[in-house]
């Protein structure tokens, strides 16, 4: 039981995290919105910057999976742990030595999971802001 309770505050870390992360960079999102007239090229670096700000929230949960990897004993140093960490969080778990002890094997599945939401829920964020961007476009061709 405690192996599904560490598992499910690992989860939850992960989630908040996760919308933590999107809720500030929803701030960096709307800034540049409203700042540049609408074109291919700034849409470009819009898309730019909010996937590599995504990618670095799941790297923060990344870290946080790796880090308690080391402490509970189930890997010995955080280099092999954030390794680990990084294959079954994008849910490919290719890594010959996991986490020992049940504690470890459950959690690399609940990472895996919660990965795969994860990188669902930062996809449809992506298109959330397409659908900003052309309801902008759309409103000011209307306006015009």
């Amino acid at each position: 039981m405690i192996y599904l309770i560490c598992g499910f505050l690992l989860v939850v870390a992960t989630v908040l995290i996760h919308v933590l992360g999107i809720f500030l960079i929803t701030f960096v999102e709307k800034f540049l919105i409203q700042q540049f007239a609408s074109s291919i090229m700034v849409e470009a670096i819009l898309f730019a910057i909010v996937t590599y700000l995504l990618m670095v929230v799941h790297l923060v949960s990344i870290f946080l999976w790796a880090f308690v990897y080391v402490e509970i004993g189930a890997m010995h140093n955080f280099s092999d742990a954030f390794f680990y960490s990084i294959s079954s969080y994008s849910t490919v778990g290719f890594y010959a030595e996991g986490p020992a002890g049940p504690i470890g094997r459950l959690s690399g599945a609940f990472e895996s999971c919660v990965g795969m939401v994860m990188f669902g829920l930062s996809a449809s964020y992506l298109f959330g802001i397409r659908g900003k961007l052309n309801a902008n476009a759309l409103a000011k061709q209307t306006s015009t």
